[in-house]
């Protein structure tokens, strides 16, 4: 007769509670990759909002200042300063109305306007810096007088953003 052997072989069920440190390490890679690209998101979002917002300001001080010198050399009856084929950082314009003399300058980076005998106000924001403003004036016989601004803007906290525009106005 043949004796046979049964071993009692036992396997338990691994039941544990909690992860491995493997698992922590994976798990806390992925929240850490995951974090840093949400704040790299955000702040590429804040940071060029704020980009937007400048070179805004940049074309709305632009628009401003062509405005301002298109209503008031709309109404002026002569040009005081420059004088004639000549260009300066000064536009002085003489009319009829109470508002002139008046004069637009280039002082410490803002343009100021004096209107009558008042006193000198910027119209530039502080958030821009004017970089040129050149005004010329051509009155030659048989043809109405005209002005040509040259006008160059950057923002002061991104000097990347700049504008330049030049601005021709026919006097009456």
């Amino acid at each position: 007769m043949k004796k046979f052997t049964i071993y009692n072989l036992q396997f338990t069920n691994r039941t544990t509670r909690g992860f491995t440190l493997i698992e922590m390490l994976i798990y806390s890679a992925l929240v850490a990759i995951f974090t840093g690209s949400i704040f790299v998101f955000t702040n590429n979002i804040l940071g060029s909002n704020d980009r937007i917002i400048a070179r805004n300001e940049v074309f709305t001080n632009q628009e401003f200042i062509n405005s301002k010198i298109a209503w008031l050399s709309g109404q002026a009856t002569s040009v005081l300063a420059p004088s004639d084929s000549s260009a300066t950082s000064t536009l002085k314009l003489d009319g009829t109305s109470n508002l002139f003399p008046a004069e637009l300058t280039l002082q410490n980076q803002k343009i100021n306007l004096i209107l009558g005998s008042g006193t000198s106000t910027p119209i530039t924001s502080s958030s821009v810096r004017v970089k040129q403003f050149s005004v010329q004036y051509f009155s030659t016989a048989g043809q109405l007088p005209n002005l040509r601004v040259l006008l160059e803007i950057e923002s002061a906290p991104y000097s990347s953003i700049k504008s330049s525009s030049t601005f021709s106005y026919v006097l009456p």
